[in-house]
């Protein structure tokens, strides 16, 4: 087996499971996944480029380090989905007459929508953090830094997707009305930095 078919088949166990007929993982959990993989493209970003220019080494390991974090908290999330999914699963099995359905749903519809709003939130900030590394990183790594921006923008989208499809479950209409808006928000900004990141990274 050569090196390509290596890295396939570390993969396939993985891919097997998201393709399963399972409900979990799901969506959640991939659009985290996705941003933890965004997070390890851009550490590769960061490694390339330390040393090349010392005025910059400071600035370009802060992103490392940030880089760092993010993707072990996205990695955390996309576990966390999964237990969300499971809760709420639950909760909306029990009878509609069952007296303790309302006091079981609330919170699982709280938890199911806080952790896709985490993970749209910390795939923000790494596109932040990719926005200052681009113009500083080693230019030959910016394509790939490029690819990182839009894995984490799809991150972001795929969040949005989960925080979205949960509304419908939320009975106050003025916390649904500031969600729906955060959703939004989010996406334009996901998209605005998104394309930052990419024209910095084509150096125009």
């Amino acid at each position: 087996m050569n090196e390509r078919e290596r890295l396939g088949a570390a993969l396939e166990p993985l891919l097997d499971r998201i393709a399963s007929k399972e409900p979990t993982p799901g969506g959640g959990a991939v659009a985290a996944w996705v941003g933890a993989t965004g997070c390890a493209l851009g550490r590769m970003v960061v490694d390339y480029s330390i040393g090349r220019k010392a005025e910059h080494d400071a600035e370009v390991q802060r992103a490392g380090d940030a880089l760092d974090t993010a993707r072990t908290v996205l990695m955390e999330l996309g576990e966390e989905d999964a237990a969300a999914y499971e809760l709420l699963s639950a909760a909306l099995k029990l009878p509609k007459d069952d007296a303790g359905r309302a006091d079981a749903l609330a919170p699982a519809v709280a938890r199911a929508i806080e952790v896709p709003s985490a993970v749209a939130a910390t795939g923000l900030n790494v596109l932040r953090v990719m926005e200052g590394l681009a113009p500083v990183c080693n230019p030959y790594l910016r394509s790939d830094l490029g690819v990182a921006g839009g894995m984490m923008e799809a991150s972001v989208r795929g969040a949005v997707w989960m925080v979205r499809t949960n509304l419908s479950l939320v009975k106050d209409a003025d916390r649904k009305s500031d969600l729906s808006g955060g959703a939004a928000r989010w996406l334009e900004g996901a998209s605005s930095l998104r394309g930052r990141v990419d024209a910095l990274c084509r150096g125009s």
